[in-house]
């Protein structure tokens, strides 16, 4: 039997002692273990069965603490699940019950899950604000696990936020307390974190080696969260160094962990750099499947930057087809949701765009009207450059 299966058999004759002796708090608690287990090996229904079955145990008993762990457990089960409302909703059950009681240790793991919904929705003030606060409460603590965790949670936000240097900064204070206490799981963590911080600085040997060290810690374990990100991240700089047989084999790999997971939003971004590298390779069919696939998975989730990517990448994968009209679907597309994330740039790129396609279909006015519409958007944004090249283009079309 795997690590998994293991745990999984210890918790289930956890529950059968718990339910000949009708102990109640022992099977709520139980229940949340299972909850945990179910989830780390995708088998989100059972996962989901669990927490229910836990909170309504935990309820019945009147205890809290089991009561909100069961929300937290199953708040994070739909984050997994892309539903973000509903995430944090039961996060906020949980939150509540803990701040009622007073428990500072469960108060810390609150505000970090919703640290980390308020960053997957870009509300980047308000994650560093969570996190601070998590970390205030482990520091109150002496929690060094709980320090590990947000140290790198603050430490991917910075990522995100491009400042690399903060960045750095505490996913090496990170790495480093996971050392200390001899966290493997958590040290693969920050390798990886510091792998994508390493790649955007254009250090990708440095950013190799530390994902090939991740590995080595998360392949023995089987642990699926850790090494779908790390042969996602793999991928990322196959692909940024040209090397796409391996970027393939790797997104792949990604992809395959993601589905035995249930992580939708993951599933997306593998299958969408698929699509990337299959482009790449002119490979149009795959690309345009992977394409299909990526974007009907970030329509379920209703992320608008994936379906705009996605909606971009098959409208230039149709357009090298002569595929006209769904190209101009696909750019249409595009357009009306960077419009909702009020990316200006991005819209006058995706005018550009058009104008291109409507001139290779002979629609002359279309791609002027197209053009000249992007050129408007780059003189608001001050971009005076791309908007004389425009000018020649539409110049050089009226001829």
């Amino acid at each position: 039997m795997n690590r998994q299966e293991v745990e999984e058999e210890k918790v289930l004759e956890e529950l059968a002692q718990a339910e000949r002796n009708k102990n109640k708090k022992g099977m709520a608690a139980a229940h949340v273990q299972l909850g945990h287990l179910h989830k780390r090996a995708g088998q989100l229904e059972q996962a989901d069965a669990a927490y229910q079955r836990a909170r309504v145990l935990a309820e019945e008993l009147g205890n809290v603490q089991l009561e909100a762990d069961a929300y937290s457990g199953w708040g994070l089960l739909w984050e997994i699940q892309g539903d973000l409302g509903r995430a944090w909703q039961l996060l906020m059950a949980s939150y509540e019950i803990n701040k009622t009681s007073e428990d500072r240790a469960r108060l810390a793991d609150n505000y970090s899950n919703l640290g980390f919904l308020a960053q997957m929705q870009d509300n980047f003030a308000d994650a560093e604000r969570l996190y601070g606060y998590a970390l205030h409460l482990r520091e109150e603590l002496a929690d060094e696990a709980g320090r590990a965790v947000d140290y790198g949670n603050m430490g991917n936000l910075f990522f995100a936020r491009g400042q690399l240097d903060r960045a750095l900064a505490y996913l090496e204070k990170s790495l480093n307390t996971y050392r200390a206490i001899d966290d493997r799981a958590g040290m693969a963590n920050q390798y990886q974190s510091l792998a994508r911080v390493y790649m955007v600085q254009g250090e990708t040997a440095r950013a190799e080696e530390l994902l090939h060290q991740a590995l080595a810690l998360d392949e023995p374990l089987d642990r699926l969260e850790g090494l779908g990100l790390e042969y996602g991240t793999l991928g990322q700089i196959y692909l940024q160094t040209e090397r796409f047989d391996e970027a393939e084999s790797m997104y792949r790999k990604a992809l395959s962990v993601q589905e035995r997971l249930g992580h939708k939003r993951n599933q997306a971004n593998a299958a969408g750099y698929l699509s990337v590298v299959y482009q790449k390779r002119q490979a149009h069919q795959s690309a345009t499947e992977m394409a299909h696939r990526s974007l009907q998975l970030f329509e379920e989730i209703e992320d608008m930057q994936g379906i705009a990517w996605q909606a971009g990448l098959l409208a230039e994968l149709y357009c090298a087809e002569g595929s006209f009209e769904h190209a101009e679907q696909m750019y249409r597309k595009c357009l009306i949701y960077q419009k909702s994330l009020g990316n200006d740039e991005a819209c006058a790129a995706a005018h550009v765009w058009l104008g291109a396609m409507y001139s290779a279909w002979g629609k002359r006015y279309d791609a002027i009207l197209n053009w000249k519409q992007a050129q408007e958007i780059f003189r608001q944004l001050g971009q005076i450059e791309q908007a004389g090249n425009l000018k020649k283009m539409i110049v050089d079309s009226s001829l």
